[in-house]
């Protein structure tokens, strides 16, 4: 996953070679976890879920999360603080990405035309 400065993030599911999927809910903690696998390696997302909250999660499903992502000092865990946590199971992902693309690039003219 990539960490950029005030500007949203995809992780791609294709990019880790397979879904990602949730795999755990703690709702004491507003946590969820989602996992992907690439080759044998394991990869593990958290996501803080206070601002998505009523949650009704479905463990196994395939999700979709824009947020910010945050690291504290002396902390090894990156966390995303989830603006929209939907499931996307059954929605066709590569297409999602390029409507999200288009729609950037859009945006991205639109303001370069304003402050020209």
């Amino acid at each position: 996953m990539q960490q950029r400065n005030g500007d949203f993030q995809t992780l791609h599911a294709s990019a880790l070679g397979g879904p990602t999927l949730l795999t755990d809910y703690l709702p004491e903690e507003s946590k969820a976890i989602l996992t992907s696998h690439h080759a044998s390696v394991q990869y593990q997302v958290s996501i803080q879920t206070t601002f998505v909250e009523p949650f009704d999660p479905i463990i196994g499903a395939q999700y979709i999360v824009l947020g910010e992502l945050e690291k504290s000092q002396g902390d090894s865990e990156a966390v995303v603080r989830a603006r929209v946590f939907n499931c996307v199971d059954g929605v066709d992902v590569a297409l999602l990405q390029k409507a999200v693309n288009e729609q950037r690039t859009f945006f991205r003219e639109r303001n370069d035309e304003a402050d020209a």
